[in-house]
């Protein structure tokens, strides 16, 4: 099924500094990393220039109606072939089962040429697919009943060393 990109776009830090650190483990670098922020599109167009990775969210409310995921499925979400073809490149999700928000994915320009990206125009698809078992545990992570745009990653927690 086809999923609309949503009004709204994160843009990574400016380009002006080389190389910006970010270590997962810690939110306070994850915020340096990206703009503060979020461009709302409100219908209107956002061009992805060549060398630009944005974090977009799809429109639709993932467990709701229609894109509800059953208990026994996931849902993997892709970049739609058209977009691909003009040099853009994502990283695939996994939909866990019982998930419920919008989802918030990584998208960026490896391609030679600007790409006209228009708000709700359905640019990622999810497949839906059966487990071969059931999951023991619905998903209840941090993302869980996310709306809009995730505006920023969220540090992973540390392990805590039992030894």
């Amino acid at each position: 099924m086809d999923l609309k990109m949503s009004n709204f776009v994160l843009e990574e830090a400016a380009l002006d500094r080389v190389c910006i650190e970010v270590d997962p483990y810690n939110q306070e670098s994850i915020d340096d990393a990206y703009k503060s922020d979020i461009l709302c599109l409100n219908g209107s167009t956002y061009f992805l220039y060549p060398g630009k990775r944005v974090l977009l969210s799809s429109n639709e409310t993932i467990g709701l109606g229609e894109y509800a995921i059953p208990i026994d499925h996931i849902g993997l979400v892709t970049l739609r072939s058209t977009f691909a073809r003009l040099g853009l490149i994502m990283n695939t999700g996994i939909v866990d089962a019982d998930f419920y928000g919008s989802i918030t994915m990584s998208v960026f320009n490896c391609g030679q040429y600007t790409v006209k990206l228009n708000a709700l125009d359905p640019i990622f698809q999810m497949h839906v697919t059966k487990l071969l078992e059931g999951t023991e545990q619905p998903y209840s992570g941090r993302y869980q009943h996310s709306q809009n745009l995730v505006q920023k990653p969220v540090a992973l927690k540390q392990e805590s060393d039992t030894d």
